[in-house]
């Protein structure tokens, strides 16, 4: 099995934005979850161009208070995306530079 993608549709006309997590299956398949009427996870299986269903679908405003939420909540469980990591590393390189260059200041 491959690992979950999240995809965001925003449909500007009707103000909605739709979440969909899917991962890709043997012989060009794809499985997809969404959410049923008792709230529980369900998993179904596809077929690639077919169209899905969303795992989810919330107002303009909710998704931004509720995707920024998620983003914090995982930010301090650790869980960095990878532009996250990539300006991180940018900056403990930057940081580590400045050093180098006090400590050659010192020096002269």
């Amino acid at each position: 099995m491959n690992e979950w993608l999240c995809y965001i549709r925003e449909e500007v006309y009707t103000l909605q934005t739709h979440l969909f997590l899917v991962r890709e299956t043997a012989h060009d398949g794809l499985e997809y979850a969404t959410i049923g009427d008792n709230g529980a996870i369900i998993l179904t299986e596809g077929k690639r161009f077919e169209p899905i269903k969303p795992f989810l679908t919330l107002t303009d405003m909710m998704a931004k208070e509720l995707f920024k939420g998620l983003a914090d909540c995982l930010d301090k469980r650790g869980i960095k995306t990878e532009s996250t990591s990539k300006v991180e590393g940018k900056l403990e390189a930057t940081l580590h530079h400045l050093e180098d260059l006090r400590k050659l200041l010192k020096l002269k």
